[in-house]
């Protein structure tokens, strides 16, 4: 996924915008990172390379991140359901449950839900509100 969204941010600014990704710790590990860092050799960005890009770029980047989001969730469906094919070949059975045991399973867990948003604060609960929104959108 990260190699798509570095291609998409190039193609979509023109080059403006370039990427590289390193993954499984190529760069270093943090402590490594973290020395590059301070000598100048490893270049990260924050909210102050962001603020400085100009509102077009800024859109842009959004809108590939969003859309980054539907192509994982995508993926991730081709997956689960080629998993759930080699589970059933292998013999497994899937239960189905009631929307009635849906229910009582989401209020026996709003505890989990409620130590989470109280442990994190606003993005705890942010981030809870965006995966029951794409639960929902996905659900249907």
């Amino acid at each position: 996924m990260a190699k798509w969204v570095v291609k998409e941010v190039r193609k979509r600014t023109g080059g403006r915008i370039e990427g590289r990704v390193f993954p499984a710790s190529q760069v270093g590990n943090n402590i490594q990172m973290i020395e590059k860092l301070q000598l100048g050799t490893l270049e990260c960005t924050g909210t102050k390379w962001w603020d400085k890009l100009p509102s077009d770029l800024q859109k842009t980047l959004r809108e590939v991140f969003r859309e980054a989001e539907r192509v994982t969730w995508e993926r991730g469906q081709e997956i689960d359901k080629k998993a759930v094919k080699a589970m059933k070949a292998a013999g497994l059975k899937f239960v189905k449950i009631s929307s009635q045991e849906r229910k009582r399973f989401r209020d026996a867990t709003q505890n989990v839900k409620n130590v989470t948003i109280n442990r994190i604060g606003k993005d705890g609960k942010n981030l809870v509100q965006m995966l029951e929104a794409d639960l929902a959108a996905h659900s249907k």
